[in-house]
């Protein structure tokens, strides 16, 4: 997987609307490039603040309420 297409599909990947395959290679990719895992978190935490902001503190959540656990996960740095 190239970070082009990891960036691409980081919202599918957040909102759990990838199949399990690509999943597994997003999953992959985050582990092994350290500047994906990065703009991951920093994707989730403009999340996070933005609906804080205009939700009065609910946190980062999806379209469907679930919260992002993929983004708590270690960023695999190496």
């Amino acid at each position: 997987m190239t970070c082009r297409t990891f960036v691409d599909s980081i919202y599918d990947y957040l909102e759990s609307e990838l199949r399990a395959a690509r999943r597994r290679e997003m999953d992959e990719h985050r582990g092994a490039c350290g500047n994906c895992a990065s703009y991951l978190a920093s994707y989730v935490e403009t999340v996070r603040l933005v609906s804080e902001a205009f939700a009065g503190g609910s946190g980062a959540r999806g379209s469907h309420g679930e919260t992002f656990p993929a983004a708590t996960a270690s960023n695999g740095r190496h």
